[in-house]
């Protein structure tokens, strides 16, 4: 597995690559980075050039010069591939990554060749004007306690991981600094339902059943042609590092 940077307009991009074969894009939650797929690139990559990106203002990828939109994350996600020289790719978002997957699957079709959405964001109007509200960037506090403070929403939300990789998520979440919630604002100002009948990639819905997003499952899966699900028994948001095959 290789790491390296492309540079882009807004910004360098910062990615880890491996495999040979037609390509596959990675597209992570938040505040995460392509190091959440560490485990699952080991698998894909004996099949697939697989290629995991750090969304712009997370992991080592440059901050976003204006305040970002899924629109804006999914051009940046097309004009990297285009630079890598990659024309078409099977796409793979999880959570945040699964709204970014979407919009370059409905903006750009004829990059996709297939879709697969993992703990899809599918809220209510009303749920995504709540969470937008409560969206507050991380203070940086003299004492330190802001970090305790995030790896407590870690624990909340991936009761089934085990520490390692909450480790790997908070140092990810600390790396995005005072901007960790840049992409959540952006996913929560996002109608992905809106855009899901658009698809015409095959698609695959997946979902842990302890992932926040496991209820939304079949509401997604009913929007969508050409579209089948799978359930993960006993697998929360960190589903790619704790059951990768």
């Amino acid at each position: 597995m290789k790491r390296n940077y492309v540079d882009l307009p807004e910004g360098q991009v910062h990615y880890r690559i491996d495999g040979a074969g037609e390509a596959m894009l990675l597209v992570h939650q938040t505040p995460a980075s392509s190091a959440e797929y560490l485990e699952m690139m080991a698998i894909l990559s004996q099949k697939y050039r697989v290629i995991a990106v750090d969304t712009l203002g997370y992991g080592m990828s440059d901050y976003p010069a204006v305040d970002p939109t899924i629109e804006l994350y999914a051009k940046v996600n097309r004009d990297f591939l285009a630079a890598l020289g990659v024309t078409k790719a099977h796409i793979f978002g999880h959570h945040t990554g699964a709204s970014i997957a979407t919009e370059m699957a409905v903006a750009y079709p004829e990059l996709a060749l297939s879709l697969s959405l993992s703990g899809c964001p599918i809220y209510p109007a009303e749920v995504r004007a709540e969470r937008l509200r409560g969206a507050h960037s991380m203070e940086i506090t003299e004492d330190g306690s802001y970090v305790t403070t995030l790896m407590g929403l870690i624990q909340k939300y991936n009761p089934c991981a085990a520490k390692e990789f909450r480790h790997r998520t908070l140092v990810s979440g600390l790396q995005a600094g005072t901007r960790n919630e840049d992409a959540h604002v952006a996913v929560f100002g996002y109608d992905i339902a809106a855009r899901f009948p658009l698809l015409k990639c095959n698609t695959l819905l997946l979902s842990g059943t302890k992932d926040v997003c496991f209820a939304l499952l079949e509401d997604a899966a009913k929007l969508i042609p050409n579209c089948r699900t799978a359930v993960v028994e006993d697998a929360d948001a960190m589903i790619l590092m704790e059951k990768p095959d």
